[in-house]
């Protein structure tokens, strides 16, 4: 009897077979059968994962924090999750600051290309323009007050406010930890059946993973053409992002937690073939919180603490996009940015990735506040609009990435002394 193919393995399989399914179809003429038999299926596995998102942030982040069991315990993985996040943020973008500043794409544009580009997509830019100037009027205070939900219900509806879930669960669970264990006991009984659940409807979902991924690639439509007009900007950006992945990740892992890198990124692949046909660290969370639990050995309350607040708040692929694209816009229009204009985009892009939402193209949004900030000319965003879905795909693979490695980190830095690595 043959050997059946690892999920892992299928899932690939599906992706490939996928993109090349994209790029045949025009040639065939299967545009109309994709859009009608394949695409849906796509749109049935992302809803899914959709599906799961919400309930699984709730009941894993509420029992992964009453689990911590004190305030204390709890400062201080908070504060380690936290650090880390701003670390690797900061980190992400000065990458992205160098790797611009070497590349220098925004020369290597014609006038030509720019002008069609801008024409072709600009209803698009006005789009993201005019979301942008909605969270430019508000009172700098007012990200704030919006942190904090006055219906949890009616936030639990949109992931665009899932940060205002997180943080609803955050103050409930603290709370949790101020009342005697055996009170809440009950509750964290029924938490913990919910989450065995919730994790056993994910295994169920992923096994249609290698179809969902087939038919998300299948129905991509993007216009390959445009980027060899755009090469040098997209390989800038992909190149820092392998250097996210190939370098600097690695070196965290074997410095400061002291894991197999090999191990890791075998036991994450999943999860990131699925960030990258969703587009979306929300969607993508079963499968990352599936892959940290089992793959990695990761305890529960620590991946149920620090991945459902990573997926919100930690978002170094597109702050180091947001970098290259800022850099790349002001080299298209021949203006050197300062030190201080740099120090401005790190503190923007630091906060940008704070702010986005876990969903697919947020990050576009904020990259119009930044270009305001700085004085930059809107316009080039059309450019960035252009070839957007490739490179949003790929730098979600980075935000899930890091999350797991912010779980592994964690977790050694948590071990109690003595034990083994």
């Amino acid at each position: 009897m043959p050997r059946r193919l690892s999920l892992p393995l299928q899932i690939v399989l599906g992706f490939v077979a996928g993109t090349a399914w994209s790029l045949l179809q025009p040639v065939l003429g299967l545009e109309a059968f994709t859009t009608a038999w394949i695409a849906p299926l796509g749109t049935l596995f992302l809803n899914l994962l959709k599906l799961l998102a919400l309930p699984l942030v709730v009941a894993s982040l509420l029992e992964g924090v009453a689990g911590v069991g004190s305030l204390a315990r709890l400062s201080r993985l908070g504060g380690r999750t936290v650090a880390y996040y701003l670390a690797s943020t900061v980190v992400a973008i000065l990458v992205g600051i160098g790797v611009a500043s070497a590349v220098r794409p925004g020369t290597l544009a014609s006038v030509e290309q720019r002008e069609r580009l801008q024409e072709r997509y600009e209803q698009a830019l006005a789009e993201r323009r005019s979301a942008a100037e909605e969270l430019q009027q508000k009172s700098p205070l007012q990200v704030l007050v919006e942190f904090v939900p006055e219906n949890f219900l009616a936030s639990a509806q949109d992931n665009r406010r899932m940060l205002q879930v997180i943080l609803a669960t955050l103050l409930f669970g603290i709370a949790l930890t101020t009342v005697p264990a055996e009170r809440i006991a009950p509750l964290r009984q029924l938490l913990q059946a919910l989450l065995a659940g919730l994790l056993a409807l994910v295994n169920i979902v992923m096994r249609m993973a290698p179809v969902g991924v087939f038919a998300l690639m299948a129905g991509l439509r993007m216009d390959w053409s445009l980027l060899s007009a755009l090469g040098a900007y997209s390989l800038s950006v992909l190149l820092g992002l392998g250097l996210m992945v190939g370098l600097a990740y690695p070196l965290a892992l074997r410095l400061l937690a002291g894991k197999s890198v090999q191990a890791f990124y075998r036991a994450l692949f999943p999860a990131q073939v699925v960030a990258f046909s969703t587009s979306s660290s929300a969607a993508t969370l079963p499968t990352t919180l599936h892959v940290c639990r089992h793959g990695l050995g990761i305890r529960d309350d620590i991946a149920g603490f620090v991945l459902p607040l990573g997926a919100t708040v930690n978002m170094d692929g597109t702050s180091l996009y947001q970098a290259v694209a800022t850099l790349f816009i002001a080299q298209l229009y021949g203006i050197e940015l300062s030190f201080g204009a740099l120090v401005v985009l790190i503190a923007m892009a630091v906060a940008a990735s704070v702010g986005a939402a876990p969903v697919p193209g947020a990050g576009i949004v904020m990259l119009v506040l930044i270009l305001q900030s700085l004085g930059l000319p809107q316009e080039g965003l059309a450019l960035i609009v252009a070839v957007d879905r490739l490179l949003d795909m790929s730098r979600t693979v980075v935000n899930v990435t890091s999350d797991a490695v912010a779980c592994v980190l964690v977790s050694a830095w948590e071990r109690p002394r003595g034990e083994a690595a």
